[in-house]
Protein backbone atom coordinates (compact mmCIF):
# COMPACT_ATOMS: atom_id res chain seq x y z
CA UNK A 1 0.00 0.00 0.00
CA UNK A 2 1.70 3.18 -1.18
CA UNK A 3 1.85 6.01 1.33
CA UNK A 4 1.46 8.94 -1.08
CA UNK A 5 -2.21 8.61 -2.01
CA UNK A 6 -4.82 11.26 -1.31
CA UNK A 7 -2.42 14.19 -1.44
CA UNK A 8 -3.50 17.75 -0.60
CA UNK A 9 -4.64 18.14 -4.21
CA UNK A 10 -7.04 15.19 -4.14
CA UNK A 11 -8.15 15.91 -0.58
CA UNK A 12 -9.17 19.41 -1.70
CA UNK A 13 -11.63 18.07 -4.30
CA UNK A 14 -12.49 14.63 -2.88
CA UNK A 15 -15.89 15.44 -1.42
CA UNK A 16 -17.02 17.23 -4.55
CA UNK A 17 -16.20 14.42 -6.96
CA UNK A 18 -17.58 11.81 -4.53
CA UNK A 19 -20.82 13.71 -3.94
CA UNK A 20 -22.95 10.83 -5.28
CA UNK A 21 -21.60 8.25 -2.84
CA UNK A 22 -24.57 6.89 -0.81
CA UNK A 23 -23.07 7.27 2.67
CA UNK A 24 -26.50 7.30 4.35
CA UNK A 25 -27.45 4.04 2.63
CA UNK A 26 -24.18 2.41 3.70
CA UNK A 27 -24.72 3.61 7.25
CA UNK A 28 -28.28 2.29 7.40
CA UNK A 29 -27.00 -1.14 6.32
CA UNK A 30 -24.32 -1.04 9.00
CA UNK A 31 -27.02 -0.31 11.57
CA UNK A 32 -28.96 -3.33 10.27
CA UNK A 33 -25.90 -5.51 10.87
CA UNK A 34 -25.35 -4.07 14.34
CA UNK A 35 -29.00 -4.61 15.27
CA UNK A 36 -29.10 -8.15 13.91
CA UNK A 37 -26.02 -9.24 15.86
CA UNK A 38 -26.97 -7.12 18.87
CA UNK A 39 -23.77 -5.07 18.70
CA UNK A 40 -23.77 -1.92 20.83
CA UNK A 41 -20.27 -0.50 20.42
CA UNK A 42 -18.98 1.97 22.98
CA UNK A 43 -15.48 2.31 21.52
CA UNK A 44 -15.13 2.30 17.73
CA UNK A 45 -12.05 2.35 15.53
CA UNK A 46 -12.44 3.42 11.90
CA UNK A 47 -9.73 2.54 9.38
CA UNK A 48 -9.14 4.71 6.30
CA UNK A 49 -11.72 7.31 7.33
CA UNK A 50 -10.81 9.72 4.51
CA UNK A 51 -12.59 13.06 4.87
CA UNK A 52 -14.75 11.71 7.68
CA UNK A 53 -18.09 11.27 5.92
CA UNK A 54 -18.79 7.95 7.63
CA UNK A 55 -17.08 9.14 10.82
CA UNK A 56 -19.72 11.83 11.32
CA UNK A 57 -22.40 9.14 11.15
CA UNK A 58 -20.61 6.55 13.29
CA UNK A 59 -20.15 9.08 16.08
CA UNK A 60 -23.95 9.41 16.31
CA UNK A 61 -24.52 5.74 17.18
CA UNK A 62 -26.43 5.67 20.46
CA UNK A 63 -23.81 3.91 22.57
CA UNK A 64 -20.68 5.41 20.99
CA UNK A 65 -18.59 7.18 23.60
CA UNK A 66 -15.39 7.25 21.57
CA UNK A 67 -14.65 7.07 17.86
CA UNK A 68 -11.02 6.93 16.80
CA UNK A 69 -11.01 7.71 13.07
CA UNK A 70 -7.68 6.98 11.38
CA UNK A 71 -6.24 7.53 7.94
CA UNK A 72 -2.82 7.45 6.28
CA UNK A 73 -3.33 10.89 4.70
CA UNK A 74 -2.82 13.95 6.88
CA UNK A 75 -4.55 16.06 4.23
CA UNK A 76 -7.70 13.92 4.29
CA UNK A 77 -7.76 14.03 8.09
CA UNK A 78 -7.49 17.80 8.04
CA UNK A 79 -10.63 17.93 5.89
CA UNK A 80 -12.36 15.47 8.20
CA UNK A 81 -11.52 17.43 11.34
CA UNK A 82 -12.96 20.62 9.80
CA UNK A 83 -16.42 18.99 9.76
CA UNK A 84 -16.56 18.39 13.51
CA UNK A 85 -18.52 20.89 15.57
CA UNK A 86 -18.10 21.74 19.24
CA UNK A 87 -20.88 19.36 20.27
CA UNK A 88 -19.14 16.31 18.82
CA UNK A 89 -16.78 15.50 21.65
CA UNK A 90 -16.49 11.76 20.97
CA UNK A 91 -14.45 11.89 17.72
CA UNK A 92 -10.65 11.73 17.62
CA UNK A 93 -8.79 11.86 14.31
CA UNK A 94 -5.35 10.30 14.08
CA UNK A 95 -2.91 9.73 11.25
CA UNK A 96 -2.13 6.02 11.25
CA UNK A 97 -1.33 3.08 9.01
CA UNK A 98 -3.96 0.35 9.34
CA UNK A 99 -1.21 -2.26 9.17
CA UNK A 100 0.43 -1.13 12.40
CA UNK A 101 -1.85 0.81 14.72
CA UNK A 102 -0.80 0.58 18.35
CA UNK A 103 -3.29 1.60 21.05
CA UNK A 104 -3.50 0.76 24.77
CA UNK A 105 -7.28 0.22 24.75
CA UNK A 106 -9.49 -2.40 23.13
CA UNK A 107 -12.31 -1.56 20.74
CA UNK A 108 -15.82 -3.02 20.52
CA UNK A 109 -16.03 -2.38 16.79
CA UNK A 110 -13.46 -1.84 14.05
CA UNK A 111 -14.81 -0.75 10.66
CA UNK A 112 -13.52 0.09 7.21
CA UNK A 113 -15.62 1.29 4.28
CA UNK A 114 -15.36 2.17 0.59
CA UNK A 115 -13.22 -0.85 -0.39
CA UNK A 116 -10.24 0.58 1.49
CA UNK A 117 -9.03 -2.96 2.29
CA UNK A 118 -8.57 -3.53 -1.47
CA UNK A 119 -5.80 -0.93 -1.29
CA UNK A 120 -3.72 -3.56 0.48
CA UNK A 121 -1.95 -4.99 -2.55
CA UNK A 122 -0.42 -8.17 -1.12
CA UNK A 123 -1.56 -10.99 1.15
CA UNK A 124 1.29 -10.03 3.48
CA UNK A 125 -0.25 -6.57 3.96
CA UNK A 126 -3.67 -8.12 4.50
CA UNK A 127 -2.28 -10.53 7.08
CA UNK A 128 -0.50 -7.71 8.89
CA UNK A 129 -3.67 -5.61 8.99
CA UNK A 130 -5.93 -8.44 10.14
CA UNK A 131 -3.48 -9.42 12.86
CA UNK A 132 -3.28 -5.79 13.97
CA UNK A 133 -7.07 -5.46 14.12
CA UNK A 134 -7.36 -8.71 16.07
CA UNK A 135 -4.99 -7.32 18.72
CA UNK A 136 -7.08 -4.13 18.94
CA UNK A 137 -10.45 -5.85 19.39
CA UNK A 138 -12.15 -6.79 22.62
CA UNK A 139 -13.06 -10.49 22.82
CA UNK A 140 -16.72 -9.55 22.25
CA UNK A 141 -15.74 -7.17 19.45
CA UNK A 142 -16.45 -7.19 15.72
CA UNK A 143 -14.48 -6.26 12.62
CA UNK A 144 -16.76 -5.14 9.76
CA UNK A 145 -15.41 -4.09 6.38
CA UNK A 146 -16.39 -4.02 2.74
CA UNK A 147 -14.37 -4.99 -0.32
CA UNK A 148 -14.90 -4.89 -4.06
CA UNK A 149 -15.64 -8.46 -5.11
CA UNK A 150 -13.34 -10.00 -7.70
CA UNK A 151 -16.18 -9.86 -10.22
CA UNK A 152 -16.87 -6.19 -9.50
CA UNK A 153 -13.25 -5.15 -9.72
CA UNK A 154 -12.34 -7.01 -12.91
CA UNK A 155 -15.44 -5.83 -14.74
CA UNK A 156 -14.86 -2.12 -14.22
CA UNK A 157 -15.11 -0.48 -17.63
CA UNK A 158 -11.85 1.05 -18.78
CA UNK A 159 -11.97 4.64 -19.93
CA UNK A 160 -11.55 8.26 -18.92
CA UNK A 161 -13.86 10.64 -17.06
CA UNK A 162 -13.44 14.35 -16.41
CA UNK A 163 -14.77 16.16 -13.35
CA UNK A 164 -14.77 19.93 -13.68
CA UNK A 165 -15.86 22.84 -11.54
CA UNK A 166 -14.90 26.49 -11.52
CA UNK A 167 -11.53 26.07 -9.83
CA UNK A 168 -10.49 22.49 -10.56
CA UNK A 169 -10.36 19.68 -13.10
CA UNK A 170 -9.85 15.98 -12.39
CA UNK A 171 -8.97 13.59 -15.20
CA UNK A 172 -9.83 10.07 -14.05
CA UNK A 173 -8.60 7.06 -16.05
CA UNK A 174 -9.71 3.52 -15.16
CA UNK A 175 -7.35 0.65 -16.05
CA UNK A 176 -7.89 -3.05 -15.28
CA UNK A 177 -5.07 -5.61 -15.35
CA UNK A 178 -6.79 -8.98 -15.68
CA UNK A 179 -3.59 -10.96 -15.15
CA UNK A 180 -2.71 -9.38 -11.80
CA UNK A 181 -6.38 -8.93 -10.76
CA UNK A 182 -5.74 -5.25 -10.17
CA UNK A 183 -7.71 -2.06 -10.83
CA UNK A 184 -5.79 1.17 -11.30
CA UNK A 185 -7.04 4.75 -11.30
CA UNK A 186 -4.69 7.24 -12.87
CA UNK A 187 -5.55 10.75 -11.67
CA UNK A 188 -4.45 14.12 -12.94
CA UNK A 189 -5.70 16.83 -10.61
CA UNK A 190 -5.47 20.50 -11.58
CA UNK A 191 -6.33 23.21 -9.06
CA UNK A 192 -6.44 26.95 -9.57
CA UNK A 193 -4.68 28.62 -6.67
CA UNK A 194 -3.95 32.35 -6.46
CA UNK A 195 -4.53 32.74 -10.17
CA UNK A 196 -2.15 29.91 -11.04
CA UNK A 197 -3.05 26.43 -12.31
CA UNK A 198 -1.19 23.71 -10.41
CA UNK A 199 -1.43 20.07 -11.47
CA UNK A 200 -0.52 16.82 -9.72
CA UNK A 201 -0.70 13.19 -10.78
CA UNK A 202 -1.23 10.15 -8.59
CA UNK A 203 -1.99 6.46 -9.12
CA UNK A 204 -4.49 4.51 -7.03
CA UNK A 205 -4.53 0.71 -7.09
CA UNK A 206 -6.91 -1.91 -5.74
CA UNK A 207 -6.17 -5.62 -5.62
CA UNK A 208 -8.81 -8.28 -6.16
CA UNK A 209 -8.95 -11.26 -3.78
CA UNK A 210 -10.97 -14.46 -3.66
CA UNK A 211 -13.23 -14.76 -0.63
CA UNK A 212 -11.43 -17.90 0.55
CA UNK A 213 -8.15 -15.95 0.70
CA UNK A 214 -9.69 -13.26 2.91
CA UNK A 215 -11.35 -15.83 5.16
CA UNK A 216 -8.16 -17.86 5.51
CA UNK A 217 -6.14 -14.79 6.51
CA UNK A 218 -8.77 -13.69 9.03
CA UNK A 219 -8.75 -17.13 10.68
CA UNK A 220 -4.95 -17.18 10.68
CA UNK A 221 -4.98 -13.80 12.45
CA UNK A 222 -6.99 -15.36 15.28
CA UNK A 223 -10.62 -14.64 14.39
CA UNK A 224 -12.89 -17.56 15.27
CA UNK A 225 -15.93 -16.73 13.14
CA UNK A 226 -16.36 -14.99 9.78
CA UNK A 227 -19.49 -14.11 7.80
CA UNK A 228 -19.52 -12.82 4.21
CA UNK A 229 -22.57 -11.07 2.79
CA UNK A 230 -23.52 -9.66 -0.56
CA UNK A 231 -23.62 -5.90 -0.07
CA UNK A 232 -26.70 -4.55 1.72
CA UNK A 233 -28.25 -8.00 2.20
CA UNK A 234 -27.97 -10.97 4.51
CA UNK A 235 -27.32 -13.36 1.62
CA UNK A 236 -24.09 -15.36 1.51
CA UNK A 237 -21.44 -13.59 -0.54
CA UNK A 238 -19.67 -15.23 -3.47
CA UNK A 239 -16.86 -14.32 -5.87
CA UNK A 240 -19.23 -13.97 -8.83
CA UNK A 241 -21.23 -11.22 -7.15
CA UNK A 242 -20.84 -7.96 -9.08
CA UNK A 243 -20.86 -5.54 -6.17
CA UNK A 244 -19.30 -5.06 -2.78
CA UNK A 245 -18.92 -7.81 -0.24
CA UNK A 246 -19.23 -7.23 3.50
CA UNK A 247 -17.10 -9.24 5.91
CA UNK A 248 -17.82 -9.62 9.62
CA UNK A 249 -15.19 -11.25 11.80
CA UNK A 250 -15.03 -11.75 15.56
CA UNK A 251 -12.58 -13.29 18.07
CA UNK A 252 -15.33 -15.41 19.69
CA UNK A 253 -17.51 -17.65 17.50
CA UNK A 254 -20.48 -17.25 19.86
CA UNK A 255 -20.60 -13.55 18.97
CA UNK A 256 -21.98 -14.37 15.52
CA UNK A 257 -24.56 -16.83 16.77
CA UNK A 258 -28.15 -15.61 16.93
CA UNK A 259 -31.17 -17.14 18.60
CA UNK A 260 -33.66 -15.39 16.35
CA UNK A 261 -36.58 -17.38 15.01
CA UNK A 262 -36.78 -18.43 11.38
CA UNK A 263 -39.47 -15.78 10.74
CA UNK A 264 -37.36 -13.03 12.28
CA UNK A 265 -34.43 -13.94 10.02
CA UNK A 266 -36.65 -14.03 6.93
CA UNK A 267 -38.11 -10.65 7.85
CA UNK A 268 -34.67 -9.08 8.22
CA UNK A 269 -33.51 -10.50 4.90
CA UNK A 270 -36.64 -9.30 3.10
CA UNK A 271 -36.23 -5.83 4.56
CA UNK A 272 -32.63 -5.49 3.40
CA UNK A 273 -33.55 -6.86 -0.04
CA UNK A 274 -36.26 -4.23 -0.31
CA UNK A 275 -33.79 -1.51 0.58
CA UNK A 276 -31.35 -2.82 -2.06
CA UNK A 277 -34.13 -2.84 -4.69
CA UNK A 278 -35.12 0.70 -3.73
CA UNK A 279 -31.55 1.89 -4.15
CA UNK A 280 -31.43 0.43 -7.68
CA UNK A 281 -34.58 2.21 -8.87
CA UNK A 282 -33.93 5.62 -7.29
Amino acid sequence: MADDKYTSYFAAVYDRIMSEVPYDFWFSYLKELLAYYQIKPVKILELACGTGNMSMRLAKLNDCEKLLATDLSAEMLEKAASKVNDKQKNIIFQQADMRKIIRPEKFDLVVSFFDSINYLLTTEELAQTFSNVYQLLAKEGFFIFDMNSMQQLLNIEEGTMVFEEDNFSVYWEDLVDQSSKRWQVNLKICLEESGKLNCYQELHEEQGYQIEVIEKLLYQAGFQAVKVFKAFTFHQGDDNYGNRLYFIATPESKNLETDYSFFKKVFVKLRTDLRLFWQKIT
